[in-house]
């Protein structure tokens, strides 16, 4: 009988020590590693008026660093089906707001992130 009230006694401790001790458990950090920069805010791309009166569709890469406050720099094509939208893509990327990359929470420069451009007429 002594063991069995032993083990509910223990068992009642044990429940009610929990949520006081949850409480003192730090949080795990869970921004950890490096967490590459994202476009929030700008315009959207123009269609150049030739390209759009013919169809014609275009896929861009193109790299470009973006410092700790989310400004892009440094704006350049890496590759391009179709030149015609070249200039348009570039504005695009050098108008365009970024949530700076971070590291470990902390903001950092993102540098040669790729940023595609597609245009399509669908």
């Amino acid at each position: 009988m002594n063991a069995i009230f032993f083990k509910r006694g223990l068992f009642f401790f044990s429940i009610a020590l929990l949520p006081a001790c949850s409480a003192t458990i730090p949080a795990k950090n869970t921004d950890t590693g490096f967490v590459k920069s994202k476009r929030i805010s700008g315009p959207n791309p123009y269609y150049p008026f030739d390209a759009f009166k013919n169809a014609e569709s275009a896929n861009l890469v193109l790299k470009v660093n973006v410092d700790r406050d989310g400004n892009p720099h440094n704006c350049r094509i890496t590759h391009s089906s179709n030149s015609r939208f070249d200039a348009s893509a570039l504005q695009f990327c050098q108008r365009s707001g970024f949530r700076a990359a971070t590291m470990n929470g902390v903001p950092v420069e993102d540098v040669d992130r790729d940023f595609p451009v597609n245009y399509s007429m669908d």
